[in-house]
């Protein structure tokens, strides 16, 4: 449960297919009557194949959402099984099902074995049109295009085409049987059956959207329908009355369907057991078959008044407004429109006027179009609603004897069902225009901020903020993509982040810390709405192969379109801006990697200037750093010397004891002149026995500093020859050459003045053997 309610997930197939939409739409209402939370999970067919190929690649995509059923708060599954597993075998169907363990699962439009189901009764509305057919219209050689070979609802329709034509004596000619896959794109089988018979004159059509593709092979054949060949389909969908000329189909209410599913639902949890249920269908008549009367069905509330004898005002009253809102009586709109319909139908047969001066006359008039309000016309069908004011016409002209006033009334009637719908389609485009604006300015807003400014994602709920008719919105971003290619178990990140969110009239961009939501918890985080139900959509935000994350709105159903357009936006945006983190990424791994070039370089650099025995700089990193020390600009007129120190006897030392004693004496007077310097002033050996150093002067020191430097040099000296035992001392002959800083200074030139100092020096050089050796 979420926030104390039972709440339904809905497996439905996308929201621009008007059945899915008219199951979604029986479902809200039903939850919304019974206090009852909804979530439409709206993936696609799975493992469809799409005529159109390149632009259905990724479709799958969109059926991770089913995943999502197993997170925390869904009590029960409604899957419109019949419609998203269309292209699956039963068994698969039921494989499908089952990998649900645990969750129940009440099936729509399909019988799957083990589950329960509400499935529409498909045979007696469609014999009743397959008989009409035959009967008023004389065909001779019908075709049918059945769906996928695979749906139950697809063979269940084309035996009942088989029985009729069988029980009215037709052989069956296996050439008028075609097969397409239920969408308004399946062009070729229509193409193939009316080539491979060319004398074809009628053609059932398994569902109304592809009746949509045979209306326009039909035409390309420069055939009339409804006079060169009859046309028929099932479902009665919003399509029905779009095409020209005006489907003949079968009703069958996917309305009722969603609502009798979500009863199921409901007591299924409660009670743990329901009954399979069936949704009675019949035929709506219209043009294409061939008729020219006004669309009424044997079943339905017009055709039982004009057949019966209740002639009353209340009666006639309660028919018509029973008719105009025919299979919407689920919705709590519609039934306060059927109880206006049954007022204003009621006021004007009570008070028909004789002139257009009569009060009533105008009344009639005022109170119509208060009854065509914008909000109404979301509901109703402008066919019924023209179909019953026309009856109404013929009901009154009997019962006036002024019948140009009664002409005049009826023309601003229909004068005014022209502006309502005329009004009520502005007021579409105007949102329209608006949702494409506010769509086309995602990606632009989001990368308005930095790549990784949360604010991004906040701009998208803002957006949201502003649009009728939706209540709360969250954007979980996954903490990195996920591809997935649709060959194995769709499986999500164990954690999302929740960057941004509203509920009511303020959007929140939640801090870093906040952020990290289980998955488990999508549902039941508490940033969802706890104080009142919900229906919510659930969308998969993904590019090709590449999610990011998912969007939960909350909306009602007459704005669910809406959807699509903003995630598929948000989709691209997101995209980008993952393309630019990874260019980021991909720079700071580049600096990082130059930089540690670079730190190696260095090391690489000062290992070649390094003496290994020593690990002072060798003759190449001595000239190298005294030459730029010196040159140095900061440097330029200081006070600096030159040290020149040779190694005295290290043949000696060599010869008579080792060449390790001699590598000991060579490491040690290394030891000893780092020691008597600075960690500024630099240290090298440049040859065999030869060291120099560069010492820079402190700066306001006015005395000898050679006769300094060389005393300190004598002290370190010292003191390392009584902290070891070696049978000799270690000593160096020193010259030292002062000298001013300047670019100019040529460094080889003061180095060999220092070492003309030297050998002065080692003209006074002592004997290096201890007391116990002689040197002979």
């Amino acid at each position: 449960m979420i926030n104390n309610r039972l709440t339904i997930g809905l497996m439905t197939s996308h929201l621009d297919d008007n059945f899915a939409k008219a199951v979604c739409k029986g479902v809200i209402s039903c939850a919304e009557d019974k206090n009852v939370n909804v979530i439409v999970l709206p993936g696609r067919y799975i493992d469809a194949k799409y005529d159109d190929v390149e632009r259905t690649d990724f479709e799958y995509q969109y059926n991770t959402l089913f995943h999502y059923v197993k997170m925390n708060g869904i009590d029960v599954v409604i899957s419109l099984i019949g419609v998203i597993g269309g292209f699956l075998s039963e068994e698969r169907k039921k494989k499908f099902l089952d990998s649900f363990k645990g969750i129940p699962i009440i099936t729509v439009a399909c019988n799957v074995e083990g589950y329960h189901s509400i499935v529409f009764d498909n045979t007696s509305g469609l014999r009743e049109e397959i008989e009409h057919i035959i009967d008023f219209h004389k065909r001779k050689k019908i075709g049918f295009v059945s769906g996928p070979e695979t749906n139950e609802d697809a063979n269940e329709r084309l035996q009942v085409y088989l029985d009729v034509l069988i029980s009215r004596g037709y052989e069956i000619d296996l050439k008028l049987i075609a097969h397409g896959d239920f969408s308004p794109y399946c062009r070729e089988p229509v193409e193939k059956l009316i080539d491979d018979n060319p004398d074809i004159d009628a053609i059932v059509f398994a569902n109304d959207c592809m009746a949509q593709a045979g209306y326009a092979v039909i035409k390309e054949r420069g055939l009339e329908i409804g006079t060169d060949i009859s046309v028929a389909a099932f479902d009665d969908s919003p399509v029905a009355t779009q095409l020209n000329p005006k489907l003949t189909s079968v009703h069958a209410d996917a309305e009722t369907l969603g609502y009798e599913s979500a009863i199921a639902a409901i007591e299924y949890i409660n009670k743990g057991s329901v009954r399979d249920d069936k949704v009675p269908s019949y035929m709506t008549r219209r043009a294409s078959c061939g008729c020219n009367s006004v669309s009424e069905s044997k079943g339905s509330s017009i055709y039982m008044f004009k057949n019966s004898f209740c002639r009353t005002v209340n009666e006639t009253a309660s028919v018509l407004s029973s008719y105009l809102m025919e299979g919407k009586e689920n919705s709590s709109e519609a039934l306060e429109i059927k109880s206006a319909f049954f007022s204003f139908v009621e006021f004007m047969l009570k008070n028909i006027p004789e002139d257009p001066g009569d009060k009533s006359y105008s009344e009639i008039i005022r109170s119509f179009n208060e009854f065509l309000c914008d909000e109404n016309m979301e509901f109703i069908d402008t066919d019924r609603l023209c179909s019953v004011i026309m009856y109404l016409r013929e009901r009154i002209q009997t019962e006036t004897s002024n019948s140009s006033a009664l002409s005049g009334l009826f023309l601003n009637i229909l004068r005014s069902i022209t502006q309502a719908v005329a009004n009520y389609g502005a007021r579409k485009m105007s949102q329209l225009e608006f949702l494409s604006w506010q769509s086309n300015a995602i990606v632009r807003d989001m990368l308005y901020y930095n790549t990784y400014n949360d604010y991004a994602y906040g701009s998208v709920i803002d957006k949201l903020l502003r649009m009728d008719g939706v209540y709360s919105s969250y954007l979980y971003v996954f903490p990195d993509k996920v591809s997935y290619d649709g060959k194995s178990e769709w499986q999500p990140p164990e954690k999302v982040l929740l960057k941004s969110y509203h509920n009511g009239d303020k959007m929140i961009v939640l801090k870093p810390e906040e952020q990290e939501i289980s998955i488990k918890d999508i549902f039941t985080n508490r940033f969802i709405p706890n104080d009142r139900r919900f229906t919510m959509v659930m969308s998969t935000v993904s590019l090709y192969l590449d999610h990011f994350g998912l969007f939960l709105c909350e909306l009602n159903d007459r704005h669910f379109y809406y959807i699509n357009p903003l995630v598929a936006q948000l989709g691209g945006a997101m995209k980008f801006i993952k393309i630019l983190q990874d260019k980021d990424n991909m720079q700071e791994e580049l600096k990082k990697n130059l930089e540690q070039i670079r730190y190696q370089n260095e090391q690489l650099d000062n290992i070649a200037k390094m003496d290994e025995l020593t690990f002072v700089y060798n003759r190449r990193g001595f000239f190298a750093k005294a030459n730029t020390l010196i040159s140095a600009p900061h440097n330029e007129g200081r006070r600096a010397v030159i040290i020149f120190a040779d190694l005295n006897f290290l043949k000696l030392i060599n010869d008579r004891f080792s060449h390790e004693d001699g590598d000991f004496a060579i490491k040690n007077a290394a030891v000893i002149l780092t020691d008597s310097f600075g960690s500024n002033d630099i240290i090298g050996r440049i040859g065999g026995d030869e060291f120099s150093v560069l010492a820079l002067v402190d700066e306001g020191c006015t005395g000898d500093v050679c006769t300094e430097i060389r005393q300190r040099i004598t002290d370190t000296t010292d003191r390392f020859n009584r902290s070891h035992t070696k049978p000799y001392n270690v000593q160096m002959s020193i010259g030292l050459y002062e000298f001013t800083c300047g670019k100019n200074v040529d460094l080889s030139e003061i180095m060999s003045k220092a070492d003309t100092l030297l050998y002065d020096d080692k003209r006074n050089k002592k004997n290096i053997l201890r007391d116990d050796i002689s040197e002979g």
